[in-house]
């Protein structure tokens, strides 16, 4: 299910960059694309798109995903184990 969950928000964050990248008409626009992880588990993705026609300042699409061990302790809250 949690690779489920995380195609899922990679698909929606891919519509999100296509639609921008679409929309910025300038060739001189900087655009990165990083992937990361994390030494504790999981990991994400980062684009920034800036100094562009329609993006001048930096605009980020972020995702990203914590593996982690945790339960419901005292009063509900979620508590890493």
């Amino acid at each position: 299910m949690t690779k489920d969950l995380e195609q899922i928000f990679t698909n929606s964050q891919k519509k999100v960059i296509d639609a921008f990248s679409k929309i910025e008409s300038s060739k001189k626009a900087k655009i990165t694309f990083d992937k990361w992880k994390r030494p504790e588990g999981g990991g994400g993705q980062t684009f920034v798109i800036e100094s562009g026609a329609f993006f001048g300042i930096k605009h980020f699409v972020d995702i990203g995903f914590v593996n982690a061990n945790v339960s419901a302790g005292k009063g509900g809250l979620w508590q890493r184990k």
